[in-house]
């Protein structure tokens, strides 16, 4: 079992940043809304693993079984227009990210592998 995080979220998403105005003339503007206390994803996930071979490795065999578990998922944060997230693209605010949520996936990984026979009568290759 081991922990993992999520770091793609871009650069300084937790910070306010300022831009150009896409005006005329010389100016900035606030681009998006701070929020200090954002974290990495977190993601957790067990494996457990079978490999078993038969007849001199000529059937293989291996299962896996997995529980892969993210919580604290990054997300635009929804906020209502008139904090300025909403309307003209040149004024508006991008929303700040926040942590929210769990997701678990789960799974059977099941392969299968087997090697032909061969066999030679007088020259002659035989598959089977």
């Amino acid at each position: 079992m081991g922990q993992t995080g999520n770091q793609n979220i871009g650069g300084y998403r937790w910070e306010q940043l300022y831009q150009k105005c896409p005006q005329p003339g010389y100016g900035f503007r606030q681009s998006n809304i701070a929020n200090p206390y954002i974290t990495w994803e977190k993601q957790e996930q067990t494996n457990l693993g079978f490999d078993l071979a038969f007849l001199q490795n000529r059937i293989t065999m291996a299962l896996d079984m997995y529980i892969k578990t993210s919580t604290a998922m990054l997300m635009d944060m929804q906020l209502p227009s008139y904090m300025g997230t909403r309307g003209n693209a040149s004024i508006r605010l991008n929303p700040p990210m926040g942590n929210f949520g769990k997701i678990e996936n789960r799974g059977i990984e099941i392969s299968l592998n087997t090697a032909p026979l061969q066999a030679v009568f007088h020259g002659i290759t035989i598959y089977s």
